[in-house]
């Protein structure tokens, strides 16, 4: 089933066009992004002028008609701070309405907040407890605390971007002035709130393009997607130090930010700062999804993911998109399951790296929808490009290294992503990649027929016994085998059984 969900934000119109699956998994499909900043026309005149009502109007036209072009069976229209504030909000919902067939629900703040904390939770693992989830947005800055789909407390605060912006003055250089104004701003708005709990999730595009500055100031690696990064206090103490001072234009330039975004983002930045000190707050994660997904969740009465839920549903969802027909991949990760514990002696990897390895066996062979040659690069190009959800972005490099090189050999520095790691990180993903290229070389005839593989160690040889009628031990010259033999200091050896063990 194919879901849009129309956003009128206040600082920009945004399309969000996904699939959902019987097990209630989204997967992104199409996005689109308009930026109108009405939340700073409202600041400065307390209604929407014509000139704004025409554009709003066409540009929601013109995503709907977008959405149902590529196709979709159901389409939600949401507006937030902008429309609820200015004078002729509601007149404009309704004529908006009118023009794209479908009734515009203007929601609260205290609803948006909600919203956005259900879409929070779909899109980054949580550990069990109460999470905090901050919405920063053209008009409003939502904060709600709970668990779940249960919503303990929230609150919205005029602390949008684009109206703080306007408030101030607009200019593009936030003067030392104008950083207390929004110190003072944010102080007064947050004086009574309580400290936010151990998990804090920030969403909105201005926290997404601070993230982007934050990790190219430290030079850390990201997929096209921000989601699951850790965008601590003093990264974004020195964004601002940076974006600040310099124009507009010079933060597009040196730091790659959106055209649209480059005039308030040092006032983002400030907010997030102010805030973060308010409630006590030292990191966040940043997730994609928020309102939007907010929204497919409680219209559609989708479960919550919870914890490696997360990551399973976006890898499985990745992996039938692109191979639905083929069982290889899953069990290879079935196989993986088999190895993992008795290796672990000798392989000195934990849970988390199973995560990665997981992932990676489910998505190494997507690109064969490609092409079969050189699908082992398709792989982890589609991968990359999927805005895969639960792992955090040095956990997507290993899983995109793992597959890059899972037909044998260690992945190499040559490919970005495995170069951006830690050593630390490197050697273990190194480890990770021969425990994956076994249970992928044990499938070798791709038809399931080695059904389980029991493990003994002699201190000088692996015995791998394969259980199933039918089952075909890896040649002794595959690349895969020789590799998994290097990593962990033991031959291989194998045991061929008929039947089940």
């Amino acid at each position: 089933m194919r879901v849009a969900v129309l956003d009128l934000g206040s600082n920009s119109f945004r399309l969000q066009l996904s699939e959902v699956g019987r097990d209630g998994s989204i997967a992104d499909i199409h996005q689109e992004r308009q930026l109108l900043h009405l939340g700073g026309v409202v600041g400065s005149h307390g209604y929407l002028p014509d000139d704004s009502v025409r554009r709003a109007i066409a540009t929601a036209r013109e995503l709907v008609d977008l959405a149902e072009r590529i196709g979709c069976d159901h389409l939600f229209a949401v507006a937030t701070a902008a429309f609820r504030e200015a004078e002729n909000g509601p007149e404009v919902a309704d004529l908006i309405s009118a023009a794209i067939g479908t009734q515009v629900r203007v929601v609260d703040g205290l609803e948006e907040a909600r919203l956005s904390f259900l879409g929070a939770q779909a899109s980054v693992r949580l550990e069990p407890g109460p999470v905090t989830v901050l919405d920063l947005g053209g008009g409003s800055l939502e904060i709600a605390v709970g668990e779940g789909a249960r919503l303990d407390r929230s609150s919205s605060h005029a602390l949008g971007v684009s109206r703080l912006h306007a408030s101030i003055g607009g200019d593009e250089v936030l003067s030392p002035s104008g950083r207390r104004l929004v110190a003072e701003a944010v102080a007064n708005e947050l004086a009574n709130s309580a400290s936010a709990s151990d998990q804090v999730v920030a969403v909105g595009g201005a926290v997404r393009e601070l993230a982007r500055v934050a990790a190219k100031r430290s030079g850390a690696w990201l997929p096209d997607s921000v989601n699951h990064f850790r965008l601590h206090r003093d990264g974004l103490e020195a964004a601002l130090d940076v974006l600040a001072p310099i124009s507009a234009e010079e933060r597009v330039e040196e730091y790659g930010i959106n055209e649209g975004r480059a005039p308030d983002l040092p006032v983002a930045a400030a907010v997030l700062i102010d805030t973060m000190t308010a409630l006590e707050v030292e990191e966040m994660v940043v997730s994609d999804w928020g309102l939007r997904m907010g929204v497919m969740i409680d219209v559609l009465d989708l479960p919550i993911p919870t914890g490696d839920e997360v990551w399973q549903r976006s890898a499985e969802a990745l992996r039938r998109r692109f191979l639905a027909d083929d069982p290889h991949p899953g069990h290879v990760a079935e196989l993986l399951l088999d190895l993992w514990a008795p290796l672990s002696h000798l392989h000195g990897l934990d849970d988390d790296h199973l995560r990665v390895v997981v992932v990676a066996a489910l998505l190494h062979d997507i690109g064969k929808s490609l092409s079969l040659d050189g699908h082992h690069r398709h792989s982890a190009y589609l991968a990359e490009h999927a805005h895969l959800r639960g792992l955090e972005p040095h956990e997507l490099a290993s899983a995109l290294s793992l597959i890059r090189y899972h037909r044998g050999g260690p992945p190499r520095r040559r490919y970005p992503p495995f170069d951006a790691l830690t050593p630390d990180d490197r050697r273990t993903t190194r480890r990770m990649a021969a425990i994956l290229q076994l249970a992928d070389a044990l499938d070798r005839t791709r038809d399931g027929a080695v059904e389980q593989v029991v493990v003994a160690d002699n201190g000088h040889a692996l015995l791998l016994r394969l259980v199933g009628a039918g089952a075909m031990p890896p040649s002794g010259a595959d690349s895969r085998l020789e590799y998994a033999s290097d990593i962990l200091g033991r031959d291989i050896e194998f045991i061929v059984e008929g039947g089940p063990a």
